[in-house]
């Protein structure tokens, strides 16, 4: 798509103005990253393995979702991604 602008729903409508309503299928006001990733109850199920690999080495947040953490190494970071990967694998939101 165009760069810096993700596929959620509020990026569509608020920055492309694309689709008509930025509401989560779940009925949430916008899907945007800290919705789906953290919040979303579409996805709270899948949500734990996420959740739990984060929590093992630091806080979660969406910050370190997106960007991992500085303050660990490389292995740990891979970890986090790896999570992340799986959590997007698993929600479908993307095919």
């Amino acid at each position: 798509m165009f760069q810096g602008v993700s596929t959620l729903k509020f990026g569509l409508r608020c920055n492309l103005r694309v689709i008509d309503s930025p509401k989560c299928n779940c009925g949430y006001k916008f899907e945007n990253a800290e919705h789906f990733f953290l919040h979303c109850l579409t996805y709270q199920d899948i949500r734990v393995n996420l959740v739990n690999t984060i929590t093992q080495f630091s806080p979660i947040s969406l910050e370190i979702v997106l960007h991992g953490n500085q303050l660990l190494d490389y292995e740990h970071n891979i970890l986090i991604l790896d999570a992340v990967f799986e959590f997007i694998r698993l929600s479908g939101r993307f095919n």
